[in-house]
């Protein structure tokens, strides 16, 4: 995966979700007729999840 900017990113402040389980999330909305082993492993993506912040030109993010 690529993450394509013309800003610059602020690697001090990227934030990796991708083991966040969907349970783990306040307030989650989880589907009826789960199991509870299933709740322990469904993931919030398959892939990867990330919050990448960029520096505006302002200075700030």
């Amino acid at each position: 995966m690529a993450l394509l900017s013309r800003l610059p990113i602020d690697l001090a402040m990227v934030q990796d979700y991708s083991g966040l389980l969907w349970a783990d999330l306040p307030g989650a909305i989880l589907l009826t007729g789960i199991t509870v082993e299933e709740r322990q492993v469904q993931r919030l993506s398959t892939t990867g999840h990330w919050a990448v912040p960029l520096i505006l030109p302002s200075g700030h993010g």
